[in-house]
């Protein structure tokens, strides 16, 4: 269910991922472990995306467009 958090909260991905990997390795169910791995996989693909967008200038902005309000 967490994989399917927007761009926005990418690094609930991480967390929930950490959480679910901590509880496998103390539980030593493999479901946990494989899930929380999954997690932290797809949170370090989208810090990785989010990133790249606010370097190239393409989002983090006001608005659903991705812009501040101002003209190009």
């Amino acid at each position: 269910m967490f994989f399917l958090i927007g761009r926005r909260y990418w690094w609930l991905s991480l967390v929930i991922g950490a959480v679910l990997l901590g509880i496998g390795v103390t539980t030593g169910d493999i479901r946990y472990d494989v899930t929380g791995c999954l997690g932290l996989a797809f949170g370090v693909l989208r810090g990785v995306a989010a990133r790249r967008r606010s370097i190239s200038g393409k989002g983090g902005g006001v608005g659903m467009g991705g812009s501040s309000g101002m003209l190009r």
